[in-house]
């Protein structure tokens, strides 16, 4: 669009339309009179003539390349799309990845594609592969990425272009709630990894949660700031996390400017379960939400008609500091939305940080997963994809905007049902990458006609 008049210059979409979700902008880059928008639509980065609109033939497979390439041949059909913009370096762009949280997980690979022709240039294994650090902190098979997967970036990442330093904050591995099927600290997930930009060689790195269970997703860029330390002026890295916490580095050596303590967190009662003995908790700056062990029944609202009820189940929910997933039910507060979401803060010259705080509280409940052998396939695929959101009686939370879909047989045919899979709507990913008999089947369930089918036969 012209800036100025807001008249519209060109247009272009992906002709597949095959992407979900919201897109959160676009990379520019520029040499010369060659100016490109690098953006992308479901699994695609697209690089556009910034003149015209049109995709640039000689980048890529004319104009795209598939964000799989390069990730394991069992990743090929599995779900990656990216929501948020890349970072570009020189002639290298590095791509986030919006991923299943799912034991379906792709994996979550940093990669850095040349910004003139598309091709892959480096890639940096989040789940370390033999002989690389951190593989002995994952089962030694994790690499393979069979059950387990994620440790993406998907919020987006910094450039020290004076020293040629990329900064990647890193997500949780998946499944997010559960990590009995990967003991260890999880290397290199929940990290922020100081790499170099031009190799992918890894500098530095820093964990903030060892072997996640609280979907502790690192939810923003880093902050490259300057500080005064002791009188001398410090080239920083600051994180802050879903936690309310903020964590300060020297930008070169990854030294943290202020004490660290790892703390003793409770142990887990799930059955295989083997949670990480100690948490690190920074000493400064202080955090900037309330934490869980702070809540008390003054903080349920006095207006709730049913108050009594909320204080009786408030009492018995585990409400400590790093509390693992439970039976009986764990606040998680700050939530999974933080803390710190997507957006993450602002810096001022003064070194003064601005963070937009979340206080939303989650009550996580475990339940003993069922028997999936001899479960139909339509079934079996809503518990897979459908049930975390739409809940196993598929009444949703509509509060939450998640829709119940009782009723979705009568309201859409078949066809209906098959787009809206593949290309998600509202909150909703697309879910193209299913097989298609397993779309048919999850129809077929939500129709509740797969297990007249299944008698039938």
């Amino acid at each position: 669009m012209d800036a100025t008049t807001g008249k519209e210059i060109w247009r272009f979409g992906d002709p597949l339309k095959n992407w979900a979700s919201t897109s959160r902008g676009v990379s520019y880059w520029q040499n010369g009179n060659d100016k490109r928008i690098l953006y992308t639509a479901g699994p695609n980065l697209w690089a556009l003539d910034a003149n015209t609109g049109r995709p640039i033939e000689s980048f890529g497979n004319k104009g795209k390349v598939d964000l799989h390439t390069g990730l394991p041949e069992i990743a090929k059909d599995k779900f990656i799309i990216s929501n948020t913009p890349g970072t570009i370096f020189e002639n290298l762009i590095y791509m986030p990845l919006r991923l299943s949280e799912d034991a379906d997980a792709a994996p979550g690979d940093i990669r850095a594609f040349d910004v003139v022709s598309g091709k892959l240039v480096w890639t940096f294994h989040t789940i370390p592969y033999p002989g690389e650090k951190g593989y002995e902190t994952f089962p030694k098979d994790a690499y393979k990425n069979d059950g387990i997967g994620a440790v993406n970036n998907w919020s987006g990442m910094a450039v020290d272009k004076a020293r040629g330093i990329l900064y990647v904050p890193t997500g949780s591995a998946a499944y997010d709630f559960y990590g009995g099927n990967r003991p260890g600290k999880n290397l290199f997930s929940n990290c922020l990894l100081a790499l170099d930009a031009r190799t992918g060689k890894l500098k530095w790195h820093y964990q903030f949660v060892h072997h996640d269970i609280w979907d502790r997703d690192l939810p923003a860029p880093p902050n490259l700031i300057t500080l005064n330390k002791n009188g001398r002026a410090v080239d920083a890295v600051a994180q802050v996390t879903k936690q309310g916490y903020v964590f300060v580095f020297d930008r070169v050596t990854g030294k943290s400017l202020f004490p660290i303590n790892e703390v003793p967190v409770p142990k887990s009662k799930l059955k295989g379960e083997i949670t990480w003995p100690t948490q690190p908790v920074p000493t400064l700056p202080k955090p900037y939400a309330r934490e869980s062990f702070k809540l008390t029944e003054k903080d349920i609202s006095p207006y709730a008609q049913n108050r009594e009820e909320l204080i009786k189940a408030f009492r018995t929910y585990k409400k400590g500091l790093f509390d693992p997933p439970s039976e009986q039910g764990t606040i998680i507060f700050p939530g999974y939305d933080g803390g710190a979401e997507w957006g993450g803060s602002a810096v001022d010259p003064n070194g003064v940080i601005y963070i937009n705080a979340n206080e939303m509280a989650w009550i996580q409940t475990m339940k003993p997963t069922q028997n999936m052998s001899g479960v139909p396939m339509g079934e079996k695929t809503y518990v897979n994809y459908c049930q975390s959101c739409h809940q196993p009686d598929r009444e949703g939370n509509v509060k939450s905007g998640y829709p119940s879909l009782i009723e979705i047989g009568k309201k859409h045919d078949n066809a209906t049902l098959l787009n809206l899979i593949n290309g998600g709507k509202g909150m909703m990913p697309g879910f193209g990458f299913i097989k298609p008999e397993e779309k048919q089947a999850l129809i077929a369930f939500l129709k509740n006609e797969e297990k007249k089918e299944v008698q039938s036969k």
